[in-house]
């Protein structure tokens, strides 16, 4: 036992050292889903990097842990510079947020341009 206790301060060392690493994080976890402001706000971002046919439809929600997940699923068209200007944009975003897929189609090559369907969940704090 008394071996095992030795080890404390080096572990105790190496979990400050990560949540210090962790703590600079600009993204937030919102007590709630407020989806309609999440989809407001990929809206926002679809009309200033100037992608057609946005569309973001909210799946099922589960519990992990201490926080809830959303599944959602977004399709849109555009060139492919304003598909990459979308998705630079939704990275940057404060929400906190995890892409499950990217799927970027060829719709007119000589034009460059693209469909895309990402699946992406949303957290939130699920006490």
């Amino acid at each position: 036992m008394e071996s095992r206790t030795k080890n404390l301060p080096a572990l105790q060392y190496e979990v400050d050292r990560l949540a210090t690493r962790l703590q600079p994080t600009s993204r937030t976890l919102p007590r709630h889903a407020d989806l309609p402001a999440f989809i407001k706000d990929m809206g926002q971002v679809s009309q200033q990097s100037a992608v057609r046919k946005f569309d973001c439809q909210p799946g099922a929600v589960t519990k992990v842990d201490h926080l809830s997940e959303q599944k959602m699923m977004l399709t849109f068209e555009g060139d492919f510079l304003n598909v990459f200007k979308f998705l630079q944009q939704a990275e940057a975003m404060q929400r906190l947020t995890r892409v499950r897929t990217l799927s970027i189609k060829t719709k007119d090559p000589k034009l460059g341009q693209v469909e895309v369907r990402l699946a992406m969940n949303i957290y939130f704090d699920a006490d």
